[in-house]
C-alpha cells in the first residue's frame, strides 16, 4: 500500500463518499477491509464474497435509503427495496468489474492513487493537501487508510474498466434525429370529454334499497378502526440540558473537523458565448473555429455588447439569454473554462478557451470571494447543537436504564415512581396518532400497534425525544350501523353511476361518430361540447387537459396509424375522451440543432450505461457463482 499517503492520511466525508464515484456506484459500493477469519457468502468465479463485505454493502444501502425516507425504516420497506438482493447483486458485479480488469491488465498506479486522494479538495487547505484534516475526517468516519486506498483503487479501477467496454459507444446523427422528433413530435385534436364528476346530482339518483343493499352486501367494508390505549414515559432532551455543559474545546474541535459547514467557495457570475466544435474534429476545422470566435471577440473589443453578440452567435442553449449562465462555483463547470472564468477581474473578456464543446468566450461580471465564517460567529450555534447531542444521549441512557429494568420485569408504573417521573396516559387512538403531544404521531401509533396488551415496547426516538410505552388496552373493530355510513355509501353508488353514465355517453358519441365517419356528428347522439387543442406533446402537460398519459398515448398511436378519429373511448384519471386527431407535425430543424450537443450527450451516458448493464448481464451468465444456501439473502 502507500506509505505516503498513510503518512498523510486523514479521512472521509458522506458528500465525499457520494461524489467520488462516477461510474462505479452504479454498479457497487464500498467494502470492508478486514481480517481474520470469515465464512463465505457466496463466490465469483472462485473468488469469495465475506460476510464483511456483504454487511458493509447491506449498511451502505440501507443507509442510502434512510437518507431518502428518513431515519426509521419499517421492515415493510425494508422488504420492498429487497436490500440483501441489492448487496449480493452488487458485490457480484464488483467482483466480476474487477476480475475482467485484471484480464484486460489494467491497474491503477500509486501515483495515480495519490494524485486522486491529493487533488479532493475536502483534504486541500489553501489549495494545499491538509494532513490534519485529512486525519480527522477518516477517523471521525472511522475508516482506516488501508481501506480508504483499497476503495478508492477499486473504484478508479472499475471506471477504467467501464470506459474500455463502453468506448466504441457511438450515437448517429440519424438516432439523434429519429429520437428528438419522437420526443417533441406535437398533434392537433378536436375531442369530446365527459367527466363523471360534472354531471348533475339531480339526474341521478341513488334509493335507499340501494343504500340497504349495498351496505348488507359489503358489511365488512363498514367497520370502525381499530384502537388502543397506552401508558407511557417520555425521556425530553431539554429536561436534560441543566446538568449539562460544553467546554471551549469541545467546541473549538467540533469547528475544525467540520470547517467546509462554515465555508463558502469562491463564486463568479459569468457569460459566455460557445461556437462549438465536433469532437474528433480535425485541426483545420478546429482552428477555423478559432478564429470565428476570435472575431466575435475583436468585435466585443472594439465595443459591441456580449449579451448582443451571445445571443447573434453563440451556439450554446444560454444564447437566448444572452449567454448568461448565473452565478457558479469553480467545480461547476468543466476546468479549462473555471479557469478562465475564475483568473478574470470583474468586467473582463477572455481570450478563446477550448473545451471539449468547443471554442468560447467567456465574460465575468461578478465575483463573489471565498469566505470562511469566524469561530465567533458560529460558537452560540455550535454550543447548542453540542449541547443537544449530549442531551440526547443522556436522555437515551435513561431510557436505557429503564428498558433494562423492564426486561427485568419492572413495570412502567414503578419505574416512574421510583425516578420521579410523570407516567403519560392516552385516550383511545386510531393508527393515526394519539394527537397533539408527539413530535411523530403516526410513528408513535404504528409502535405502539405492533404490541399486545401489556407488553412493553423497545425505546422509540420520535424528534428529541425517546418514549417507552406500554398497551394498556384494545378495542377490536366493529360493524358501524347503516346510519351511520348512509352518507357515504350514497356518495360512493352516486360517483359510480356518474362514471357509468359518463362511459356510456362517451360510447354513444363515439359511435355515432364513426357510423357517419365525422367527429362532430357525435353530438346528434349526445350533446356535448366539443373542442380542439393545439401541440399536444406525448409527455408533459397539455394546454387546458393537464397531465393525461393515457389520452397523450392514445393520440399519438392514433396518429402512427393513420387514423382520423380514435377508434375506442379513453379512460383517464379525469374521466373518458373521445377524440379526431386533425394533424401531427415536426420539430424545426433549428430547434434540434440547437438542443442537438446537449441531447447526444444524454444519450450517450444512456446508450454507455445499457450497454455496460447488458456487459455485466452477459459475464455473469458466462461466470460460475455460488451462493451458500445457509445466506437467505
Amino acid at each position: 500500500m502507500l506509505q505516503f499517503i498513510r503518512n498523510r492520511a486523514s479521512g472521509w466525508i458522506v458528500k465525499f463518499i457520494l461524489s467520488l464515484i462516477i461510474v462505479v456506484f452504479i454498479f457497487f459500493g464500498w467494502g470492508t477491509y478486514k481480517s481474520g477469519k470469515m465464512n463465505q457468502i457466496a463466490s465469483v468465479n472462485g473468488e469469495v464474497i465475506t460476510p464483511g463485505e456483504y454487511r458493509s454493502a447491506y449498511n451502505y444501502i440501507l443507509g442510502s435509503i434512510k437518507e431518502r425516507f428518513g431515519g426509521n425504516l419499517s421492515p415493510e420497506l425494508i422488504e420492498m427495496f429487497q436490500v440483501e438482493k441489492q448487496a449480493l447483486n452488487r458485490l457480484i458485479q464488483e467482483k466480476i468489474i474487477l476480475q475482467k480488469a485484471r484480464e484486460h491488465n489494467l491497474m491503477v498506479s500509486d501515483k495515480e492513487l495519490a494524485d486522486y486522494i491529493f487533488s479532493r479538495e475536502y483534504f486541500l487547505t489553501d489549495g494545499k493537501f491538509d494532513e490534519k484534516k485529512y486525519r480527522q475526517i477518516l477517523n471521525a468516519n472511522r475508516m482506516s487508510v488501508e481501506e480508504f486506498e483499497m476503495n478508492v483503487r477499486k473504484d478508479l479501477l472499475a471506471g477504467r474498466m467501464s470506459s474500455l467496454v463502453t468506448g466504441a459507444v457511438k450515437v448517429t446523427e440519424k438516432e439523434l434525429e429519429a429520437y428528438y422528433d419522437y420526443s417533441n413530435k406535437t398533434a392537433d385534436i378536436k375531442y369530446a370529454s365527459f367527466v363523471p364528476s360534472e354531471y348533475d346530482d339531480k339526474n341521478i339518483t341513488v334509493s335507499d334499497e340501494e343504500i340497504s343493499t349495498y351496505y348488507n352486501e359489503n358489511k365488512e367494508n363498514f367497520k370502525s378502526e381499530e384502537t388502543i390505549k397506552v401508558s407511557f414515559l417520555r425521556f425530553a432532551a431539554d429536561d436534560f440540558k441543566k446538568d449539562i455543559s460544553v467546554s471551549d474545546k469541545e467546541i473549538s474541535s467540533y469547528y475544525q473537523e467540520n470547517i467546509k459547514n462554515y465555508s463558502t467557495p469562491e463564486k463568479v457570475k459569468a457569460r459566455h458565448i460557445l461556437i462549438r466544435v465536433e469532437q474528433g474534429a480535425d485541426e483545420n476545422t478546429v482552428e477555423e473555429k478559432r478564429k470565428q470566435i476570435e472575431e466575435i471577440r475583436q468585435k466585443i473589443i472594439s465595443g459591441s455588447s456580449f449579451e448582443d453578440m451571445a445571443r447573434q452567435y453563440s451556439q450554446g442553449p444560454s444564447a437566448p439569454q444572452g449567454g448568461d449562465l448565473g452565478e457558479f462555483e469553480k467545480q461547476d463547470m468543466v476546468k479549462p473554462f473555471s479557469d478562465a472564468a475564475f483568473s478574470l477581474d470583474e468586467g473582463k473578456v477572455s481570450e478563446p478557451v477550448r473545451t471539449q464543446f468547443g471554442w468560447h468566450l467567456v465574460k465575468v461580471e461578478k465575483k463573489t470571494p471565498a469566505s470562511v465564517k469566524k469561530l465567533d460567529d458560529v460558537k452560540n450555534l455550535i454550543e447548542n447543537f453540542l449541547l443537544t447531542r449530549k442531551a440526547k444521549m443522556a436522555a437515551y441512557d435513561s431510557a436505557d436504564a429503564v428498558y433494562a429494568s423492564t426486561l427485568g420485569g419492572a413495570s412502567l408504573d414503578e419505574e416512574a415512581s421510583a425516578r420521579g417521573m410523570r407516567l403519560e396516559k392516552t385516550d383511545y387512538f386510531t393508527r393515526k396518532g394519539p394527537g397533539a403531544g408527539i413530535a411523530d404521531a403516526e410513528e408513535f401509533a404504528r409502535e405502539a400497534f405492533s404490541y399486545e396488551v401489556g407488553e412493553t415496547s423497545r425505546i422509540l426516538e420520535l424528534g428529541e425525544n425517546m418514549y417507552i410505552l406500554q398497551v394498556t388496552d384494545r378495542k377490536l373493530p366493529e360493524v358501524l350501523p347503516l346510519e351511520t355510513v348512509k352518507s357515504e355509501i350514497k356518495a360512493k353508488l352516486l360517483a359510480v353511476k356518474k362514471d357509468e353514465k359518463a362511459k356510456e355517453d362517451a360510447g354513444a358519441f363515439l359511435a355515432k361518430a364513426l357510423e357517419e365517419k365525422s367527429f362532430d356528428k357525435g353530438k346528434d347522439a349526445v350533446p356535448v361540447k366539443v373542442k380542439e387543442t393545439k401541440g399536444v406533446v406525448r409527455q408533459g402537460v397539455v394546454k387546458d387537459l393537464g397531465s393525461l398519459p393515457e389520452l397523450q398515448a392514445k393520440i399519438f398511436e392514433t396518429a402512427a396509424k393513420k387514423e382520423s378519429i380514435c377508434d375506442s373511448v379513453v379512460k383517464t384519471s379525469k374521466g373518458y375522451f373521445v377524440f379526431s386527431v386533425l394533424n401531427t407535425s415536426l420539430p424545426s430543424r433549428e430547434s434540434f440543432n440547437s438542443e442537438k450537443e446537449d441531447l447526444k450527450e444524454k444519450m450517450l451516458q444512456r446508450k454507455k450505461n445499457e450497454f455496460f448493464t447488458k456487459w455485466i448481464e452477459d459475464c455473469r451468465k458466462n461466470s460460475e457463482i455460488k451462493i451458500s444456501p445457509k445466506f437467505s439473502g
